[in-house]
């Protein structure tokens, strides 16, 4: 699965409607967002989510990081390639990462790893 990094440019970030396809596309996953985000259809941006093997945890903790987004306003939307490690971008905004599996584009969460 590919890594990137949505970059809402002064506030948010992606989602889903309710029974569309699934994000082929940036543009689609970023205007499913937008549409979600703008109706508070907390729902709409977990079906964005690829939860893969995600705890409870993680899904309340971005549950709770989303449902505080509704308050702010998207300003910009993006969807840029994660920066090197320790590249200072100077960006100030809520990002989301974002993967490709099977040419669906998903937000994504972390997920424990065996020890």
């Amino acid at each position: 699965m590919r890594l990137l990094g949505i970059v809402a440019g002064g506030l948010l970030y992606a989602s889903v409607g309710h029974a569309q396809a699934a994000p082929r596309t940036a543009d689609q996953l970023i205007a499913r967002f937008r549409q979600a985000h703008e109706s508070k259809a907390l729902q709409s941006v977990l079906r964005l989510v690829y939860w893969g093997k995600a705890e409870p945890a993680m899904h309340a903790s971005l549950e709770r990081s989303v449902t505080a987004d509704f308050k702010r306003a998207i300003k910009r939307m993006k969807v840029e390639f994660v920066p090197q490690p320790g590249a200072d971008q100077g960006i100030t905004s809520t990002s989301y990462l974002v993967g490709v599996k099977d040419g669906v584009y998903f937000l994504v969460t972390a997920e424990p790893v065996a020890r």
